[in-house]
């Protein structure tokens, strides 16, 4: 039995230590709104990081935790997953809220097995290589990043592109001209036309590009499919894919080769792992990403990956460029991103600093 005692959660804006510049905009800082719950034998921890991709705000955020507890609090349930059962019943939208609540339960799932999550889902490997993000900046500028990332032990790159595609080719070249084997991929963050996103994967692919991420509108999948159809090089959906009902037409829309999953535009562990199955029908091949987060939530996509046979490498980059991260417990070594081996999502909350 399960039974809700105290939900409650801390919010915190986090200066980012370069800003994160892509084909829309440049982002400062990161917001992510800390969950801390406590059931009758456990305390576990979740947290959202709201974004314009799936619409949500601070403000939206907060309302919905409000509902939750409400909806929640003092309730006994016979299993986790009668929680978010109500809760997805109840609630329509706002993932990343749902994914605050989804984490914080399977915290103390994992936690009361006296395991971490990912051997809790039955994982054995314990780390994945780390894309690390190189922003859209000036070619100069990408060229210092990329070696201060190499000589720091990464060997994943992903440089967003997507507003000049002809200058976006000359920075991989010159990152390309300096590191010959480096793992580079590409972001463009729907940032092309369609003829643009062709003339730069041509390209790309002669650079050694792995992948391209979301090169034209989330909208386009048809732009999409007709670029996986050249076989160029593999196109990775992002903004594009949202939903389980995404993911699973895609076996009759193959308008992507692989899909960046990420636990708050999917809302939570749950729907993640539904999505990452559904992707791996398809036969797209996964990569766990995600959205300006602290620690907490990234230890959270790393269990989710670990247990994906179909993940190889991930995208959980964020708090590297975070400031002041109030969470602490991963480890990265050789530009492997480590799971913690400590009970649940292993990550300490610093609960009293925020």
């Amino acid at each position: 039995m399960l039974c809700i005692k105290t939900l409650e959660w801390k919010i915190a804006h986090i200066p980012r230590s370069l800003p994160l510049v892509t084909s829309h905009e440049a982002e400062y800082t990161s917001t992510n709104i800390f969950l801390r719950i406590e059931t009758d034998d456990a305390i576990g921890y979740g947290s959202a990081a709201p974004t314009d991709v799936t619409g949500e705000t601070e403000q939206t955020v907060c309302a919905t935790l409000e509902s939750l507890r409400d909806m929640l609090h003092g309730k006994t349930f016979t299993h986790a997953f009668d929680v978010l059962g109500r809760m997805q019943e109840a609630i329509a939208g706002h993932p990343s809220a749902k994914a605050a609540l989804d984490m914080a339960l399977f915290d103390c799932l994992a936690r009361l097995e006296g395991k971490p999550l990912f051997r809790l889902f039955g994982a054995q490997r314990d780390r994945l290589p780390l894309f690390v993000t190189i922003p859209l900046v000036d070619k100069d500028i990408s060229v210092d990043i990329a070696n201060r990332l190499i000589a720091g032990g990464f060997g994943h790159l992903k440089m967003k592109v997507g507003n000049n595609y002809r200058e976006d080719l000359g920075r991989i070249e010159a990152v390309r001209r300096q590191h010959t084997q480096a793992v580079i991929a590409a972001d463009a963050n729907q940032g092309y036309s369609r003829t643009q996103a062709h003339d730069f994967c041509l390209a790309a692919e002669k650079l050694g590009v792995t992948f391209v991420e979301q090169p034209i509108a989330k909208e386009d999948t048809k732009g999409m499919r007709a670029l996986v159809e050249l076989h160029i090089l593999p196109i990775v959906a992002d903004e594009a894919l949202l939903t389980f009902e995404d993911a699973a037409a895609l076996e009759q829309n193959p308008y992507a080769n692989g899909v960046t999953l990420k636990l708050m535009k999917h809302g939570g562990i749950t729907p993640n792992r539904s999505i990452s199955a559904a992707c791996e029908r398809a036969g797209c091949f996964t990569l766990q990403g995600c959205m300006g987060e602290s620690q907490l939530s990234i230890a959270a996509g790393l269990h989710c990956a670990l247990a994906d046979p179909n993940s190889t490498h991930v995208d959980l980059d964020s708090f590297l460029n975070l400031a002041a991260d109030p969470c602490s417990g991963l480890r990265i070594e050789n530009g492997t991103l480590i799971a913690p081996a400590k009970p649940g999502l292993g990550i300490d909350v610093h609960w009293d600093d925020f």
